[in-house]
């Protein structure tokens, strides 16, 4: 039987009422095991916010004003039908997202007018909130993981893995409960599909940081841009760390990417900055990337300078499961060293600390 949309909203409201961690997991991981296997992808993305994978080149652009128009709307009308499934809610949102050119703004205000009609006081409260990115239910991505790996029965670690290399949680789910443990293992990184950028925790001080690790590598932090770029052969794409397209915008990194990087595939990561001399504000950086015309004029405006500091894949290979340092390592093989982040290894305060002078005194924001 489906499932209907009310019992998601209702799911939301228990999970919004406690504080327990380990309760929202068990509310989350019995749900998920209860739907269908159509049911399970939408059903996560709803949770978290993200009604369209981060992965996807689709994007709903429902804005406040869009929903705000759609709800004005909405008002001058009653109700024509209730008990909407997640089937049907999912299916209403991916024709929302697939509106293109002339007349979608105006297609997607009406759907989502459409849509609010069919929905209880409730249902459109938690809708809403889906829609505009803002749950505030307290069923975070890390929480959401752990639902997951505990309804599957798989480790939490291989479900981590597997929402990184495929940077959509809604089909790790899906995959999870319907195919198994040894279809999440199976997954591996395929070129132009962007992974979840991994983020670092911070420490106050480079003493702070020494005290934890012992022996830690430093790294130069940027105010830019961070790219993920994936090559095969002639053709290069960059990603965000938010997994959208900035290709067209970054033509001089590309330039940069086919000129100097001879591997045939492989998968960087770094950081893209304003740079002339000095590095330049990042609100210069972000003007330019925000045009969508006249990219030469503003390539010339706004220069950028590209820092790598990892690589993923290499020649048909994963390095993802490898040691930093060992990736570390590869980077330099492959990688003119004019295009690598500046970095120490090192357990010497003193060394550290000026490190980190150096950085500041170069214009950049200290040290990762």
């Amino acid at each position: 039987m489906p499932t209907s949309l009310i019992s998601l909203v209702s799911l939301c409201k228990e999970i919004e009422s406690t504080r327990s961690r380990k309760k929202k997991v068990e509310l989350l991981s019995s749900f998920l095991k209860r739907l269908d296997s159509s049911e399970i992808k939408p059903a996560v993305l709803f949770l978290l916010g993200r009604p369209v994978p981060e992965s996807e080149s689709r994007a709903l652009h429902v804005g406040y004003s869009t929903i705000a128009n759609a709800l004005m709307v909405h008002q001058q009308h009653l109700p024509v039908e209730m008990n909407l499934t997640i089937h049907e809610f999912a299916s209403m949102i991916s024709k929302v997202a697939d509106a293109k050119g002339g007349g979608s703004r105006k297609f997607r205000k009406d759907h989502l007018s459409g849509l609010l009609a069919r929905l209880t006081e409730e249902e459109k409260e938690y809708v809403v909130r889906s829609l505009s990115g803002d749950m505030r239910i307290g069923a975070n991505e890390g929480i959401m993981i752990e639902a997951i790996a505990h309804a599957s029965s798989a480790p939490v670690e291989e479900i981590r893995m597997a929402n990184m290399i495929l940077g959509d949680l809604g089909l790790v789910a899906e995959t999870a409960l319907t195919r198994g443990r040894n279809a999440i293992k199976a997954l591996g990184v395929n070129l132009f599909v962007p992974l979840k950028p991994m983020l670092a925790e911070t420490a106050r001080s480079t003493d702070e940081a020494l005290k934890i690790l012992g022996k830690a590598a430093f790294e130069f932090k940027f105010d830019g841009v961070r790219v993920q770029i994936h090559k095969s052969g002639e053709v290069v794409r960059i990603f965000s760390r938010r997994l959208t397209e900035l290709t067209s915008s970054l033509p001089d990194v590309v330039e940069m990417v086919l000129k100097s990087i001879p591997a045939q595939s492989v998968i960087l990561e770094g950081e893209a900055i304003g740079f002339r001399d000095r590095p330049l504000p990042f609100q210069e950086l972000m003007r330019r990337m925000m045009r969508c015309h006249q990219i030469d004029e503003m390539m010339k405006l706004v220069p950028v300078k590209l820092f790598l500091f990892d690589i993923l894949f290499l020649e048909g290979r994963s390095l993802i499961d490898k040691p930093y340092v060992d990736r570390w390592r590869i980077l330099q093989e492959i990688v003119p060293s004019e295009l690598i982040a500046p970095r120490i290894v090192t357990d010497d305060r003193e060394e550290a600390r000026n490190f980190f002078e150096r950085s500041l005194s170069e214009g950049h924001e200290g040290l990762v």
